[in-house]
């Protein structure tokens, strides 16, 4: 015989407590300390290992950070340096004039040492020397944005050159000397010329990279770079 349904009692949502997990009262958050211990705020800032920022510049008004956002803060720096760096390489090569040191308003993520060293300027109060804050950034990272725009620029106009150099045209009117081209000229003095003035161009590389396609690419990177700035300033002249 089929079992007849069990009907539910009445008090069947009085139960429901007893399986309720009993959880244990939070406890009270501590508040913040005040951002004026600067003995508690460099002790935030430096990990238990080794601390990758040193702020011994911290002073009493500065907002203490936590250790995280220290180690962010250190990375970015690091990591900018590194960029800036690059592209300095990358202006010696081509003999392109380098950013040297001011009397004011130097970055000092493009002239410190070390990453610690230019997180301490930067965090520091605000100087003539040196920028600080998030001026510090915008300015390396416009810098970088520049360099990154005016590269383009540079290698379309030696990719350009070396183009106009090795057409065939040109190696053909060398070889002819200026004659007048009839039926019976042979296209084989034009391979042989071209292959002179390749032997030629191989037995200095450098020079040849340097004459071919560094030139005109230091032209085409100042020319852009140039062009960039000043519409930097312009921008910025309209913000004030």
């Amino acid at each position: 015989p089929a079992v007849a349904p069990q009907a539910l009692p009445e008090n069947w949502d009085m139960t429901m407590g007893d399986f309720t997990p009993k959880v244990a009262a939070p406890q009270p958050i501590a508040p913040p300390p005040a951002p004026t211990q600067v003995a508690a705020a460099a002790a935030m800032v430096a990990p238990t290992t080794s601390a990758p920022v040193q702020l011994a510049a911290v002073t009493a008004g500065t907002p203490m950070l936590p250790a995280e956002l220290a180690q962010m803060l250190h990375v970015v720096a690091d990591g900018v340096m590194d960029v800036l760096r690059a592209r300095a390489e990358i202006k010696n090569s081509f003999r392109l004039p380098v950013t040297i040191i001011q009397r004011s308003e130097n970055n000092p993520l493009k002239f410190a040492a070390t990453a610690e060293e230019a997180v301490q300027k930067i965090l520091a109060p605000p100087n003539t020397t040196f920028l600080s804050g998030a001026v510090a950034f915008d300015d390396a990272f416009d810098d970088i944005r520049c360099h990154q725009m005016a590269m383009l620029a540079g290698v379309r106009a030696g990719f350009d050159a070396l183009l106009a150099h090795f057409n065939p045209d040109r190696f053909e009117r060398e070889a002819d000397g200026g004659a007048k081209r009839t039926a019976f000229t042979g296209k084989g003095r034009y391979w042989d010329k071209y292959r002179e003035h390749f032997e030629g161009l191989m037995k200095d590389p450098d020079e040849c990279f340097r004459r071919l396609f560094g030139d005109e690419f230091a032209r085409a990177y100042e020319a852009q770079l140039s062009r960039l700035k000043s519409a930097r300033k312009a921008e910025q002249s309209t913000r004030r």
